[in-house]
């Protein structure tokens, strides 16, 4: 049966807690749940509870931990995905896909040809829809929203496992996503570059080659943002 469930900061190992506001709300406002129904509570940290519900008011949903269930749904290596943010509601649609794929890290990018900004407000949305993702798919882990870069900041990086890291580019001498799955497999962690929309210039290219960084050919075709990103990480989710 597939319960309801809810993000909170902090779950207890036993005993009764409530929901803040705006998990209240939708249990409330939107599911219409009530006292002794039952849904998971889950902390974005890996944990997660069956839960009862004890209490209803206007503002509040207070909840009793039945059983603790923890359970690990996520991939066998850590996938971070950089990318250069789209414009509007792609960006939403992006964060979704990427957390039902399991990618554990979501590295914003700033590049010359980027053509959204990655300010405060937009962090602040694309972790709540993370949240809402997570809800929704089934994760305990929430996937971390990073805090802005450039690819120069980013490439100077120290990596702490044995990583691949690639950048998507469709020009030039490139290896097909597709002959890269052995290294992928072999590898600690994976890093992957989706440029803007106009493309990486000739500069952070060369960069990135410079720094070690694979070119890899997503196919003939040329991929919006949100779609590059999404192959690279399916792809990735099947062969890592």
């Amino acid at each position: 049966m597939a319960w309801p469930r809810f993000f909170v900061k902090q779950l207890p190992a036993s005993g009764v807690f409530e929901l803040d506001e705006n998990e209240s709300r939708h249990a409330c406002g939107v599911l219409r749940m009530s006292v002794g129904d039952v849904c998971l509570a889950f902390d974005g940290c890996g944990g997660e509870a069956r839960c009862t519900i004890t209490k209803v008011t206007r503002r509040a949903v207070e909840l009793h931990v039945v059983e603790r269930l923890d359970t690990n749904r996520e991939l066998r290596k850590p996938i971070t995905i950089a990318v250069a943010l789209p414009k509007g509601d792609r960006q939403k649609t992006l964060v979704d896909f990427l957390v039902q794929l399991g990618v554990h890290s979501f590295q914003l990018l700033v590049t010359k040809r980027g053509v959204a900004q990655p300010v405060d407000a937009a962090l602040v949305r694309l972790r709540r829809s993370v949240i809402e993702s997570s809800k929704q798919c089934g994760r305990n882990q929430l996937m971390n929203v990073l805090e802005p870069v450039d690819l120069a900041q980013l490439i100077s990086v120290p990596p702490a496992e044995e990583p691949l890291r690639i950048f998507a580019h469709p020009y030039d001498d490139v290896v097909p996503l597709n002959q890269l799955q052995s290294n992928a497999k072999s590898a600690e962690a994976i890093t992957v570059v989706i440029g803007p929309e106009g493309g990486l210039t000739e500069e952070e290219v060369d960069s990135l080659r410079a720094a070690g960084w694979i070119a890899a050919s997503l196919g003939p075709r040329i991929l919006r943002v949100e779609v590059a990103a999404t192959h690279v990480a399916c792809w990735l989710a099947e062969v890592a």
